[in-house]
């Protein structure tokens, strides 16, 4: 009976050990902080810039071009500005490089030619943008041009005739000679 009594303990002893291992690997498991995880992630966030960029149909060459010009002479000419870029932008217009030459009698064209600058895109419905003198036009709002939008513009430039003048060289008479050029820059601006 003895060695019945004693195999039984040793069952029991390993029993009783093996109930204790697994006590132990279960608190260091609920111990340890273990639980369960997911992660979920997107796609690449990319950003990319936009391009701004301008074109005109006149890009190198004069709007509008007169020669002999006497009081009471109109000119006219058109333009084109397309924003070639992928952005929308403001475009605003600018009088630049303007050489005002005075003829023999002194006078100057920048302020005496006048000028009607209108955006015809729409041409049944024309709008003004401008009109006075050339030398006294400052920037012009254009409004936005989305991309690939086009505008167009008509150049009007009168000499006014001012009548007969009261010597030969007072009145219109002052502007025998003169020479004047202008050129006009357009500016677009993206983003806010």
């Amino acid at each position: 009976m003895k060695r019945l009594t004693i195999l039984a303990r040793r069952r029991r002893g390993y029993l009783l050990g093996s109930l204790a291992a697994l006590l132990v690997a279960a608190a260091v498991a609920v111990g340890s902080g273990a639980s369960f995880n997911a992660t979920s992630a997107t796609a690449a966030n990319t950003m990319v810039a936009g391009n701004l960029t301008a074109s005109n149909d006149h890009s190198g060459s004069a709007v509008l071009s007169a020669v002999g010009m006497v009081p009471g002479n109109t000119v006219t000419g058109s333009c084109g500005i397309t924003n070639t870029g992928n952005v929308a932008a403001s475009f605003t217009l600018n009088k630049g490089n303007i050489v005002d030459t005075p003829g023999v009698n002194g006078g100057t064209f920048s302020a005496e030619l006048q000028v009607l600058i209108q955006d015809v895109t729409i041409p049944a419905s024309p709008v003004t943008k401008y009109t006075g003198s050339i030398g006294a036009m400052g920037s012009i709002d254009c409004g936005v041009y989305g991309a690939g939008a086009t505008k167009n513009y008509k150049f009007t430039v009168t000499f006014p005739d001012g009548g007969a003048p009261g010597t030969a060289s007072t009145g219109d008479n002052a502007f025998q000679g003169t020479t004047f050029s202008v050129r006009y820059d357009w500016t677009a601006v993206a983003g806010s």
